[in-house]
């Protein structure tokens, strides 16, 4: 899981080295709190079990939102649109974030 992880986190850098505009963090942001409704209804059943998928499936979400659009999930400029757009998902946001910069320091 977390080779798949980094490896999601360094197509999402390269992909990130145009710059986005305020309106395609927004966009993306939307798209990522719709991944993510989606997402908790399909693990619902796993809820039930004390089984927490909200930090993979958010991963899963922002790859999946990185390869359609040209966004960076670990800048500060998505952070600010995930707090704005989706405040639900702020924590996730921030469990990702460590996350990734963890994996990019080995």
């Amino acid at each position: 899981m977390k080779k798949v992880f980094f490896t999601g986190v360094v197509v999402i850098s390269v992909l990130a080295s145009c710059g986005p505009s305020k309106e395609d963090y927004r966009q993306a942001s939307n798209k990522m709190c719709e991944c993510m409704k989606k997402k908790d209804v399909e693990s619902e059943e796993l809820k039930a079990l004390n089984i927490d998928m909200t930090d993979a499936n958010y991963a899963v979400c922002a790859l999946e939102m990185a390869e359609k659009k040209d966004i960076n999930p670990v800048s500060k400029e998505f952070a600010d649109a995930i707090a704005e757009n989706c405040p639900d998902l702020k924590e996730a946001h921030a469990n990702y974030v460590k996350m990734a910069k963890q994996l990019t320091k080995k």
